[in-house]
């Protein structure tokens, strides 16, 4: 990718050809530890260490063995890094973390950033195909997202923000690049590849959108968004593209730009510069711009302000054990596009389960919501989770609007969507009511007899399609039903139901499927009269009618 002749090296500094690049998809065992590639091995005989070149892992020198005794926050002690400078105990803490796919917590800078500088010689240096700098590139991504806001001083931030911008200047076509805004720190400053990015629009002669009027305002404003919206900075990215459109449907043009730069790639004590005028040209000088639109300007303090509440809450140890106290705290304009943590894992727990009509755990869905901090089942926890399925327009059967007694956390529960653009039914009618009276009588009597017997569930099926309800009434149903057939309802679940529910709508239908059910085949067992005996005492109906009254039904 790069050409050699556009590359500089500082004085005093020697290639090592002789170097071995082992690649990503390749392991190497090194000090009894396994090394997933993307480092270079190389073995010293002229006892050149402490230069650039030497990230290079030297297999002949000594490392200690890696024990508690070794403390994986050490620096190293002097500069530039290498390997060879390196004492035993150091190089053994080095390849301990590469050893834990260059992901753990709690390692010095120094180390991760002699790992960097071997990604670095490696991109710029060595000039590798597409498809490998491609590689490069994802892994600089990945450690800055595992490693950002990791150290007091961000060393490891910084030379990682400057090769991937680099990286995305001279790999991506200028279309592709896309706008960032956590690494746009330094004011008056063009990385470049949001310089490339520029000089491709106005070239083009494009509009400005919300994403690319953000980024020239931190570059040029010389001001900062305040912590509580950099904490919230998507929702508050979707806060003010919600105003931004509004008010500029058509997008801004872009303001002049008064100088361009040559654009380098320099490594400073690392060793070499690299000359980018041949790959990107010059590109505009974003600080140089004068002014920006100040009704733009007005738009994102508009923005900052709907979103701070929402950013300080995030700052509080709540936040993540009360998604729902979050949520509510989001401007009502982006709730549908914005989910904090909590309610993102139970939409994608939800998504994978009800195309194949998977139950769910209630434990699942308590512990996805931080809800699991008892030894039991609570109605306020199960309404909780009813309050969190509601916001992704979802519910849950058995129905929580009856507060359903006795749940286990083993409990399963049916999930269902509702239509498009219908608003969940608090208030249900009395048809859905006694429908879920009927259906659950005559599974209670049903499931007394193991199996079931499916003509049991059938007529329960045509009873429910025989019913005149609302289409998110008739979803439900059909939930409810699910569950019920699967899983035994208990006769608690029914005396609590009787106590929320008018006579009138219990009776007389809970008797008459309790009947049906009972006497399908004529074989009636004394589970099911004893269940038929706990639903005539839950209707206050005389026990001892049970018998005369199922002789009447069968005649």
């Amino acid at each position: 990718m790069i050409d050699q002749s556009d590359l500089v090296l500082k004085e005093n500094i020697t290639l090592h050809p002789d170097d071995t690049w082992i690649p990503a998809d390749q392991t190497l065992t090194i000090a009894g530890r396994e090394i997933q590639g993307m480092v270079y091995i190389g073995t010293r005989v002229d006892g050149a260490f402490g230069k650039y070149y030497d990230s290079a892992i030297d297999p002949n020198l000594p490392v200690k063995e890696f024990n508690k005794e070794i403390n994986p926050k050490i620096e190293l002690s002097e500069k530039p890094w290498s390997y060879g400078s390196m004492e035993p105990s150091e190089r053994a803490i080095y390849l301990e973390w590469l050893a834990t796919e260059r992901s753990a917590d709690g390692f010095g800078q120094s180390y991760i950033l002699l790992y960097i500088l071997g990604l670095e010689r490696r991109f710029f240096i060595d000039s590798p195909e597409e498809q490998e700098c491609l590689i490069l590139l994802s892994e600089a991504k990945r450690l800055l997202g595992q490693y950002r806001g990791k150290y007091p001083i961000r060393t490891i931030e910084r030379f990682l923000t400057k090769f991937i911008d680099t990286a995305n200047a001279i790999i991506k076509p200028a279309e592709e690049i896309e706008p960032h805004y956590p690494d746009i720190k330094t004011h008056k400053h063009t990385s470049l590849d949001i310089g490339v990015a520029m000089k491709n629009k106005i070239e083009t002669g494009q509009q400005l959108n919300h994403h690319w009027f953000l980024v020239l305002y931190l570059i040029c404003s010389g001001k900062t968004l305040k912590a509580p919206v950099q904490r919230a900075l998507l929702e508050f990215i979707v806060t003010f593209g919600h105003l931004f459109d509004q008010h500029f449907p058509n997008g801004l043009p872009i303001p002049k730009v008064t100088a361009e730069l040559h654009p380098k790639y320099e490594a400073k004590e690392q060793g070499f510069s690299v000359d980018l005028l041949r790959h990107l040209g010059k590109i505009p000088d974003l600080t140089t711009i004068s002014s920006l639109d100040e009704d733009a300007i007005e738009l994102v303090d508009q923005a900052s302000k709907m979103i701070y509440d929402y950013g300080l809450y995030m700052a509080t140890r709540a936040y993540n054990y009360s998604p729902l106290i979050a949520y509510k705290r989001l401007p009502e304009s982006i709730k549908p596009m914005c989910l904090p943590p909590g309610l993102k894992e139970l939409k994608t727990m939800v998504e994978k389960a009800m195309p194949s009509n998977e139950d769910i755990p209630i434990q699942d869905l308590l512990k996805v919501l931080n809800l699991d901090h008892y030894i039991q089942v609570y109605l306020t926890q199960v309404r909780k989770v009813s309050e969190a399925l509601k916001i992704l327009s979802c519910g849950m059967a058995p129905d929580p609007i009856y507060e359903w007694e006795g749940s286990s956390f083993d409990a399963p529960y049916a999930i269902f969507k509702l239509p498009e653009n219908r608003s969940w039914l608090t208030e249900v009618s009395d048809e859905y009511q006694e429908s879920i009276m009927y259906i659950l009588a005559g599974f209670i009597v049903g499931h007394a007899r193991d199996p079931i017997h499916p003509d049991a569930v059938t007529i329960l099926e045509k009873y429910i399609q025989s019913k005149q309800l609302v289409e998110e009434e008739m979803i439900r149903l059909h939930a409810n039903l699910r569950i019920m057939r699967d899983y035994c309802p208990t006769i608690q679940w029914y005396r609590d139901l009787v106590k929320k529910t008018p006579r009138s709508i219990c009776y007389p239908s809970s008797v008459e499927i309790a009947f049906k059910v009972a006497t399908i085949d004529g074989d009636v067992t004394d589970d099911q009269i004893k269940v038929i005996k706990s639903i005539y005492k839950a209707l206050k109906i005389p026990v001892k009618n049970v018998h005369a009254d199922m002789e009447l039904f069968m005649h």
